[in-house]
């Protein structure tokens, strides 16, 4: 259950941030350079998804074997066993990237109260 609470607020969040974000860069760039502006974002976009992967895939994959070796001790059936260590790996990986994704709210807030003091309009 939280797996899946987890998997919807990453949805909703990612769907309520992607489209103003990309709204608001490529309306910040001047006209004509809008172009390559499009173009780095979405560069941006794909190494941030490439590098996301690959540290969840490590992250999941070293949590399985952390599971392993502490429900393999326990002696519980190979089916429940593979199923404890699955959920336990992703619960790890989810919570992980909530942690990332708080770490992006409280960083992006601290830009937004600089900008507002120093009276930087975009």
């Amino acid at each position: 259950m939280f797996s899946l609470k987890t998997m919807i607020l990453t949805g909703i969040g990612s769907g309520m941030f992607h489209a103003p974000n990309n709204s608001t860069v490529i309306g910040s760039a001047p006209h004509e350079h809008r172009g390559v502006e499009s173009g780095t974002l979405a560069t941006m976009h794909n190494i941030g998804m490439v590098i996301g992967v690959a540290v969840s895939g490590a992250l999941f994959s070293s949590s399985q074997s952390e599971a392993m070796n502490m429900f393999a001790s326990q002696y519980v059936s190979d089916s429940l066993l593979k199923s404890s260590v699955f959920v336990y790996a992703l619960h790890i990986t989810f919570l992980a990237a909530v942690i990332v994704a708080l770490i992006a709210i409280v960083a992006s807030r601290k830009g937004k109260s600089k900008q507002r003091r120093y009276g930087i309009r975009k």
